[in-house]
């Protein structure tokens, strides 16, 4: 079937410790994907073609630490929570999908061409949370 991996394999390891009123916690998911194939628009049928740099194993990591450390500190604070998450970590580049095109969009010359939309680089999430 186009557009979906023979192969979606999830991995996960994570680790939570406690000190000093703070739970530590870290996690790394490892997800590996199969290459995918792809359809065609001049046929409008699938095709036995894979799509180019879909085979891809993504990393991910999550860190954390929620505390009541500072409640003595800010009146009215119960719990305060810092994570911290970097996806593609490995910086694999990537396509999520694409096609063989019948020149519909980049005109007659693109005929047969694969078009592909790139998968999501490097990224870095933060976040802090207090709950009053």
């Amino acid at each position: 079937m186009t557009g979906l991996p023979t192969y979606n394999i999830n991995f996960g390891l994570g680790y939570r410790m406690y000190a000093s009123r703070t739970l530590w916690s870290a996690m790394v998911l490892d997800n590996y994907q199969s290459a995918t194939y792809l359809s065609s628009d001049i046929s409008a049928a699938p095709t036995s073609l894979k799509l180019p740099f879909s085979a891809v194993n993504l990393v991910n990591l999550s860190l954390s630490a929620r505390t009541t450390i500072f409640d003595q500190d800010v009146p009215g604070l119960k719990l305060m929570r810092v994570s911290l998450m970097l996806d593609n970590l490995l910086n694999r580049e990537y396509n999520v999908q694409g096609y063989v095109s019948a020149g519909g969009n980049y005109g007659p010359g693109s005929v047969g061409t694969i078009l592909a939309s790139p998968g999501t680089p490097r990224a870095v999430y933060a976040s802090l949370t207090a709950m009053f």
